[in-house]
C-alpha cells in the first residue's frame, strides 16, 4: 500500500513558513506595536563547527570543520548529530527552516520536530502527537516513522532523568534512522552518547551591524555608536540583539548590562499596552505574577530539576495562594491575570493547551532572577547554598540577579557564597556584578586559589578587566607554559585592554629570532586573537600577516594562515579589502608559498559578490600561485554567487582567464564551458590543463562523445593528463551505445509532442557573456515554426539557427538581459533540485526564489529583479514577453511550467505595471 503524505508536507510549510520569526519573540496581542518589523528574509547566516572529541577518546588530531548550520546538520543528520548552543543562538529557529525546506523539496524523508519540553511520560508517543498535530492519518505514521528524519528540539528541557533515559533508549534502539537533537549546554541533560556535536558558532560583528541596520535603519549608526565596544556583550545571539533593537527603538537609550536589557524590554509588554485594550486583571500585578510563575516553574520533581511548562491549573493554585490576604477573591483575580498575560506579555499555552509556559526559557530565567532578587533578604546563608546556589539551574538566574542587584552588600555576599560552593562557579559569576565590585571579588578569589595555574584559568573566567594586572605580571615569567596559560586567559576576557596585550605578544614573537612559543602554542595565540577580534583590529591583523611573510624563519607554519583565517571571520568590507591588499602584496607572495591560498579561501569563506569578484579578477594574475589559488577557491563557491561573473569572464582577451573560469564554473555549466574544456586541454599552463582533464574525465557525460572523437581527429597534444579515447570508451560502457548523434535520432520519433530535442552538438540552454548579454547561446529544435511571429524582431540569441520573438519592446537591452537572467535562473533550479517533479512543487521553489531575488538588493540577477519583481518598473508587455520565453524553454519541463504560471498570475493585473 502506498501512502500519500501532501497533506502532512502542506501543514508544515504552512506552520514554518515563516522560519525566521523564530529568531524573536512573537507580539502579544495588544502590544502597541512601535518598531518597524525586521525584513521576513534577513538571514543571519549562522554557522556551526564541529566539537573535538575529548583527548582520550580520539587517535588521530580531528579537523574542525565549519558550515552554515544547515549544510551541517544535513551533513551528519544520517549519523545522528547533537546540535548545542546559547539560549537564543538560533537552534530552534534553524529547525524550524529545516523543517519548512525538508517539506518543500519532499526527499525520502518526512521530517518530524519533536519539543522535548512536552514529555509526559512518553517519547513515542511525543513523537506521535507532532505527526498528528500536522494532518499525518493515524494509520499512516507507523510507515512515516521509517522514513523520517526526526528532530529533537530541547534536550536540556527534559523534566526528569526518565525523560533523558527513555531519549537514550529511542536513540540506541534506532541507530539507523536520522536524528537531530539540540541542547542549551552539554552539562544540562547531557550528551546522549552523540558522538558527533556541531557548535553553534556566535554572531560576528558585522552580522550584528548588518541586522542592527535592517532592524532600525533610521537609528542604527546612533544605536552602534552608544553600543561600541559592548555590542559583542549584548548582541551575543539573534534573540539578543532583536530585544537589544527593539529596546532603543523605543527608548533610545542602551542599558548597562544584559540584565538591565530584560528588565527594559519585557517592561514594554506593560507600559506600551494600547490604550483601547481592556484587561480583566491589574497591571500592576503583573510583574510579581510572572515572577511567582518563574519561581514555581523553577521547582521540578527532584531538585536538580524545573520545569518548562506547567498545568493551568497548578499555576492557578501556586498564584492564587501568593496572592492570599493581597487582593480579594485571589483564584478569581489569577484566572483573569493568566488569561490577559497570555493575551498581553510572555506567556503562551503549550503545544497542550491545557499547559502555560514563558515564550523564551531566557524570559523564563530573567523573572526567576528578579524573584530570587527579592527573596535574598529573606533567605540564610545555608538555605541560599543547598536549595539554589549549588544546582545548576539556578545559574543563570543568579547571574541575572548579580547584574540587576543594588545591594552592594547581598552582592558580596552572594559570590562569597558562590566561590565557597565553587571556585570555577564564583569566578565565572564576578563578570556579572558591577565594576567598582569586580576588585573587591577578585581579591577574595585569589585568597581562596593557592595553585597559581588555577588562579590563571579562574581569572580568564572573570572576564574582568581588573584581572588583566595580575595576568600581565605572570607574563613574562620565561616559562612558555605559564604564558599560554596567561594567554588563554586573556582571551577568556577578550576586552580591548587583553586584546592590546595579546597583539603585543603576537609581535614581540614575530620580530624575535628565538621564538617564546613553539609553534604550536604561537599558532593557538592567532587563533584567539581571531576569536575576539573585530572590525578595528583588522590593521593589526594584516600588519602582522605582513611582518610573519616577510621573514625567511616563521614561529610555526599555521601562524599566517590563521591570522588570515581571522581576518575572513570578520568578514566585512573593510576585511575584504584586506586580504585584497594582501593579495597584490608581491614581498609576501613571493616569501611564502602558501599565503596565496590562505588568502583567496579567506575571501571565499566571505562569500559575498564582492569577495567572489576579487578571486575572478585574481584569474588574470601574473602570479601562477594566486591564479591557481583563486581557481581553487572559485570552484567551492556556490554556482549562484559566481556564475554571472564567471559566465562574463569566459569573453576575457586572456585565455588562461577564459579556461580557469570555464573550470571553476564546472558541470553546472557543462554546456557553455565545455568548448572552453576542450581548448584548456592544450593549454601550455600544466594546472589549467590539469583541472580541465580532471573535470572532462569526472564529467563523463555522452553530450562529449562527438567533440572528444573530433578531439582524436586533430593535433590535440597529448598532456599525459586525460586521453580522449579512453574517456570515450568509459562512456560508451556506461551508456551502453557508442554514439550519441544515432542514439538521439533513435529517440525523438519515440517522444511525443516533443518541443526541444537534444541534438549531439546542440545541447542546452548556453549562455555567453552574462551579465552583460548581447547574445544569448541556446538549442534549438528543428521545427521552428513556432517562432514565426508577425510581429517579430530578429534576435540572435540562439547558436546555429535563427529564432524569432513576439516582443513589443524588442529592443529594450534590460528585457533581453532579463530574459537571460530567467533562463539562467531556471537551469540552476533545475541542476539544483533534480529531485523535483511536479509542477506544484516547482512553484513553491520558484516562488520562494523570486521572493528572495525580490529582497536581497545584493541579488546578482539584479535585471530580474528590477524587470520582474519590481511592478513600478516593467509594464505588461514585458512580463508577457518573459512568459513567451518561458513557454519556449524546456517546454517540458515543470520548471518552465511553473514559471509560466507565475507570471501568468502577474500578468493578471496590468494596471498595476503601468
Amino acid at each position: 500500500m502506498t501512502f500519500d503524505f501532501q497533506s502532512y508536507f502542506a501543514s508544515i510549510r504552512t506552520t514554518y513558513a515563516k522560519w525566521w520569526e523564530y529568531y524573536t519573540l512573537t507580539d502579544a496581542t495588544g502590544k502597541q506595536r512601535q518598531s518597524r518589523e525586521a525584513s521576513p528574509f534577513f538571514d543571519f547566516g549562522l554557522m556551526v563547527q564541529t566539537v573535538k572529541r575529548e583527548e582520550r577518546d580520539r587517535q588521530t588530531e580531528e579537523k574542525v570543520e565549519r558550515f552554515s548550520v544547515l549544510d551541517g546538520l544535513r551533513k551528519y543528520a544520517d549519523q545522528q548529530v547533537l546540535l548545542v548552543g546559547r539560549p537564543g543562538s538560533g537552534k530552534s529557529t534553524a529547525l524550524a527552516r529545516l523543517m519548512l525546506e525538508e517539506a518543500t523539496n519532499q526527499q525520502a524523508r518526512i521530517p518530524v520536530l519533536v519539543e522535548l519540553r512536552y514529555w509526559q511520560g512518553s517519547i513515542e508517543q511525543l513523537i506521535h502527537d507532532s505527526l498528528i498535530r500536522h494532518e499525518m492519518p493515524a494509520e499512516q505514521v507507523e510507515t512515516a516513522l521509517k522514513n523520517a528524519l526526526i528532530l529533537f528540539d530541547g534536550v536540556n528541557e527534559l523534566p526528569s532523568e526518565e525523560a533523558r533515559s527513555q531519549l537514550s533508549a529511542f536513540r540506541r534502539n534506532h541507530p539507523k534512522l536520522p536524528m537531530i537533537f539540540t541542547t542549551r549546554d552539554l552539562s544540562i541533560g547531557g550528551d546522549l552518547g552523540i558522538e558527533k556535536k556541531l557548535e553553534m558558532q556566535p554572531l560576528s560583528e558585522v552580522q550584528m551591524r548588518e541586522f542592527v541596520r535592517a532592524y532600525v535603519p533610521e537609528q542604527a549608526e546612533q544605536m552602534l555608536w552608544q553600543l561600541k565596544a559592548r555590542l559583542r556583550e549584548l548582541g551575543q545571539t539573534p534573540l539578543l540583539l532583536w530585544m537589544l533593537c527593539s529596546l532603543f527603538q523605543r527608548t533610545g537609550t542602551i542599558p548597562e548590562n544584559l540584565g538591565l536589557v530584560f528588565r527594559g524590554f519585557t517592561q514594554g509588554y506593560e507600559q506600551y499596552l494600547k490604550e483601547d485594550v481592556r484587561i480583566e486583571s491589574d497591571k500592576a500585578w503583573w510583574k510579581p505574577v510572572l515572577q511567582q510563575l518563574a519561581w514555581v516553574m523553577m521547582q521540578g520533581e527532584k531538585p536538580t530539576e524545573f520545569r518548562v511548562a506547567i498545568s493551568r491549573e497548578a499555576a492557578v493554585r501556586a498564584i492564587a495562594q501568593f496572592l492570599e490576604e493581597k487582593v480579594p477573591y485571589a483564584e478569581d483575580f489569577t484566572r483573569k491575570c493568566l488569561r490577559d498575560l497570555q493575551k498581553h506579555h510572555l506567556i503562551q499555552a503549550g503545544t497542550n493547551q491545557e499547559e502555560l509556559e514563558f515564550r523564551h526559557q531566557l524570559i523564563q530565567e530573567y523573572y526567576a532572577a528578579e524573584a530570587l532578587l527579592e527573596q535574598l533578604p529573606r533567605l540564610n546563608d545555608e538555605t541560599l547554598k543547598k536549595e539554589y546556589l549549588n544546582y545548576l539551574k539556578w545559574t543563570e538566574p543568579t547571574a541575572m540577579a548579580l547584574s540587576l542587584a543594588e545591594d552592594e552588600v547581598q552582592v558580596l555576599r552572594l559570590i562569597e557564597l558562590a566561590v565557597s560552593i565553587d571556585l570555577v562557579f564564583g569566578a565565572k559569576l564576578i563578570k556579572h556584578t558591577k565594576p567598582e565590585l569586580q576588585n573587591i571579588n577578585i581579591a577574595l578569589l585569589n585568597s581562596k586559589t593557592p595553585s597559581q595555574t588555577l588562579r590563571i584559568r579562574l581569572l580568564g573566567f572573570t572576564k574582568s578587566d581588573h584581572a588583566i594586572p595580575f595576568l600581565r605580571e605572570q607574563l613574562s615569567t620565561n616559562n612558555p607554559f605559564t604564558d599560554f596559560r596567561v594567554i588563554q586567559a586573556l582571551g577568556e576576557i577578550g576586552s580591548k585592554t587583553a586584546k592590546s596585550i595579546l597583539f603585543e605578544e603576537a609581535f614581540r614573537n614575530a620580530d624575535s629570532d628565538m621564538f617564546t612559543f613553539k609553534d604550536f602554542s604561537y599558532s593557538q595565540l592567532i587563533k584567539i586573537l581571531g576569536d575576539i577580534s573585530d572590525e578595528t583590529d583588522i590593521p593589526h591583523l594584516v600588519n602582522l600577516v605582513k611582518n610573519l611573510g616577510s621573514k625567511s624563519l616563521l614561529p610555526g607554519l599555521l601562524s599566517i594562515g590563521e591570522t588570515i583565517d581571522a581576518i575572513a571571520k570578520i568578514g566585512g568590507d573593510k576585511a575584504i579589502c584586506a586580504l585584497q591588499e594582501l593579495l597584490n602584496d608581491k614581498t609576501i607572495l613571493n616569501n611564502r608559498v602558501s599565503i596565496a591560498s590562505s588568502i583567496t579561501f579567506g575571501l571565499q569563506k566571505i562569500g559575498t559578490p564582492q569577495a567572489i569578484y576579487i578571486l575572478v579578477e585574481a584569474l588574470a594574475n601574473s602570479n601562477e600561485e594566486v591564479q591557481s589559488s583563486a581557481l581553487e577557491a572559485l570552484s567551492r563557491t556556490d554556482f549562484e554567487i559566481k556564475s554571472s561573473m564567471l559566465l562574463e569572464a569566459l569573453n576575457s582577451r586572456d585565455t588562461t582567464v577564459r579556461h580557469a573560469a570555464a573550470i571553476a564554473l564546472g558541470s553546472s555549466s557543462f554546456d557553455i564551458t565545455l568548448p572552453y574544456l576542450l581548448d584548456a586541454l592544450s593549454s601550455q599552463d600544466l594546472t589549467i590543463s590539469w583541472r580541465a582533464a580532471k573535470l572532462m574525465s569526472d564529467l563523463g557525460k555522452p553530450e562529449q562523445l562527438k567533440y572528444l572523437s573530433n578531439l582524436l581527429q586533430t593535433d590535440f597534444r597529448d598532456n599525459g593528463l586525460f586521453n580522449p579515447l579512453d574517456s570515450i570508451l568509459e562512456i560508451q560502457e556506461r551508456c551502453k551505445f557508442y554514439n550519441y548523434e544515432v542514439y538521439q535520432a533513435y529517440l525523438e520519433p519515440q517522444k511525443i509532442d516533443r518541443q526541444i530535442p537534444q541534438n549531439s552538438d546542440l545541447t542546452h540552454t548556453i549562455i555567453n557573456n552574462y551579465p552583460n548579454v548581447t547574445e544569448v547561446k541556446q538549442t534549438i529544435m528543428s521545427n521552428s515554426s513556432k517562432y514565426n511571429f508577425s510581429n517579430a524582431q530578429k534576435v540572435q540569441i540562439f547558436e546555429q539557427v535563427n529564432t524569432y520573438i513576439e516582443n513589443t519592446h524588442p529592443t529594450d537591452p534590460e528585457i533581453k538581459k532579463a530574459i537571460a537572467d530567467l533562463t539562467l535562473l531556471l537551469t540552476q533550479l533545475q541542476t539544483q533540485h533534480p529531485q523535483v517533479k511536479t509542477e506544484s512543487q516547482a512553484l513553491t521553489i520558484l516562488d520562494a526564489e523570486f521572493t528572495k531575488i525580490q529582497h536581497s538588493t545584493t541579488h546578482p540577477l539584479v535585471t530580474l529583479r528590477q524587470q520582474l519583481l519590481n511592478p513600478e518598473r516593467h509594464l505588461q508587455a514585458i512580463k508577457a514577453t518573459l512568459a513567451e520565453i518561458a513557454k519556449h524553454y524546456l517546454e517540458e519541463s515543470v520548471w518552465s511550467k511553473a514559471a509560466i504560471t507565475y507570471l501568468d498570475k502577474m500578468s493578471e493585473t496590468p494596471d498595476q505595471g503601468a
